[in-house]
């Protein structure tokens, strides 16, 4: 009897701790954090359109990103390599495509930084990109939709 009794308050204890713990959430990795105006650095991945597939796009984008917070707003800034191949980026504003702001290009480097804003970086941002490469024995000039899906778990102060 001395054993049924404690299996019983064993399984008690388990059922209040589950019961307590049903309550109780821990923050969530991916949650949209609340950032002091400031520079920091974020993870991402480019995914092809409407899917959780990495898309060939991310191997053109350098990271981490630049993320910075003016007056509340979000702001972030990506390197793209292969600069000459990439004829526009563009991010979904309301509704509408528009052209990332031009931070900066380095022909030496073949690379150009763009800036866009994010009102939220739990959500994925859509993007819209030419890619055009003259240099292949073959033409290859295509148009893309991809998403920018940031890790704000990796969020850091720069």
């Amino acid at each position: 009897m001395p054993l049924r009794k404690q299996f019983t308050k064993a399984i008690a204890v388990f059922m209040m701790m589950f019961a307590l713990l049903t309550f109780v959430q821990a923050p969530m990795a991916g949650a949209n954090p609340a950032l002091a105006d400031g520079t920091y650095t974020v993870e991402f991945t480019v995914l092809k359109d409407q899917t959780n597939q990495t898309s060939t796009m991310d191997g053109y984008l350098q990271k981490p990103a630049k993320l910075e917070v003016v007056n509340g707003s979000k702001f972030v800034s990506v390197t793209l390599k292969n600069s000459d191949w990439i004829q526009f980026f563009k991010t979904e504003q309301n509704g509408s495509y528009v052209d990332a702001t031009v931070v900066s290009t380095d022909p030496a480097a073949n690379t150009r930084v763009v800036k866009f804003p994010v009102s939220d970086l739990t959500a994925k941002t859509n993007v819209y990109t030419h890619v055009k490469i003259t240099t292949l024995p073959f033409p290859y000039d295509h148009k893309y939709n991809v998403q920018i899906q940031y890790n704000t778990s990796t969020i850091k102060p720069q």
